[in-house]
């Protein structure tokens, strides 16, 4: 019995022997294909001569089929030589194989991760490795992952096929995934993998599930921003009320402001010291409106860059936030002064309309 995987090739060694009498000549042996095995290439073998008692062995590649089974078949063949004095001989015989195909094992673990850890909120690679640990050849390779609590998976791959995989062999794979914001520190993805025996006899199913520690990280979101500006308003201040709806406390918070047309940031930068989870903070810019700006609403960018208690003294965070800004028609100030004007200018005319009508009065009664 020999280890053959079903449908590859291999080496059958066939030992001819002399045990007659006399030395054997122009010796030609035929191996017929059946549909279990067959020859590859040639399937007849010349021998030049073989003297009495010696032997030798004359290996021949062969191919199995994808169907055979761990029993014994029977390949039919013929030799032909001749004697020292000329005489012929030829007989039909067969030769017995016993198989063994040997079973497949395949099995799935991490062995990689980028960043190295995952932070509660944020986006990681994972990268696992399927092993064929058995000893035959798996077929039809099936892995599906499948997210748990508190994680998603990000992109569209999240089933993978190999064809065929050797004993002994791996292939590594990489998935996409983010971490919900929670209080818990755990997660799990499910990794399912189904295949099948090299000679498709026997298919096989097996679960994976693998836990992910989950650091707790910071988040901000904006809440809400306060600003009078207006087309052609300079050094006007914008104030956003930002907020660490994260489950970690954020040190030394960078703050930074991006716009479009019309808005241009003046001084587009703020600081923070510290925002502890679900505290709110205000940061305001500088910022111009160029006068031909038109009034409405415009996006802006804001983004964060921070420290965590739970990272490494280097360690920078950042996340970003697509929040608007709204350009109003005209300067807020401007309109109260030209108000006060008007109100003046009526409280003065009435004075004097006044006046005018009880000076007329008393020049009457004289």
């Amino acid at each position: 019995a020999s280890s053959i995987t079903p449908g590859e090739p291999f080496l059958l060694n066939l030992n001819v022997q002399n045990n007659g009498y006399d030395t054997a000549k122009n010796i030609t042996i035929s191996i017929a294909p059946t549909s279990s095995f067959k020859p590859i290439g040639t399937n007849t073998f010349s021998i030049g001569m073989l003297p009495m008692g010696s032997s030798l062995t004359l290996p021949v590649s062969m191919f199995a089929s994808t169907g055979i089974e761990n029993k014994t078949y029977l390949i039919p063949l013929s030799i032909s030589y001749y004697s020292e004095l000329g005489k012929e001989y030829f007989e039909n015989t067969s030769i017995s194989i016993s198989p063994l195909v040997m079973e497949p094992n395949i099995s799935i673990s991490l062995i990689g991760s980028m960043p190295p850890m995952l932070y509660s909120g944020y986006n990681q690679s994972l990268e696992f490795a399927i092993v064929n640990s058995g000893t035959g050849l798996a077929r039809n390779i099936t892995v599906t992952v499948s997210p748990g609590s508190n994680i998603n998976l990000l992109g569209s791959i999240h089933k993978f096929f190999i064809s065929a995989l050797p004993s002994g062999s791996s292939v590594n794979e990489n998935i996409f995934i983010s971490a919900n914001y929670t209080s818990s520190t755990m997660g799990y993805i499910l990794l399912n993998v189904s295949y099948q025996s090299s000679n498709y006899k026997n298919s096989f199913s097996k679960s994976y599930n693998e836990s992910l520690y989950l650091m707790p990280s910071a988040q901000f979101e904006i809440v809400k921003v306060m600003s009078n500006a207006y087309p052609g308003a300079t050094d006007v201040p914008v104030t956003y009320t930002i907020k660490n709806v994260g489950n970690e406390v954020a040190k030394q918070v960078q703050v930074s402001f991006q716009s479009i047309y019309p808005v241009t940031p003046i001084n587009g930068n703020a600081y923070v010291a510290e925002l502890l989870p679900g505290e709110e903070a205000n940061v305001t810019f500088m910022i111009n409106v160029d006068t031909s700006g038109l009034p409405g609403s415009y996006p802006v960018t804001i983004f964060e860059t921070w420290k965590q208690p739970n990272g490494t003294p280097n360690q920078l965070y950042s996340g970003s936030n697509n929040y608007y800004i709204v350009i109003g028609s005209g300067s807020s100030s401007n309109n109260s002064v030209i108000w006060d004007i008007v109100i003046v200018v009526v409280i003065v005319l009435l004075a004097t309309y006044f006046a005018a009508k009880q000076a007329r009065a008393k020049r009457s009664k004289k």
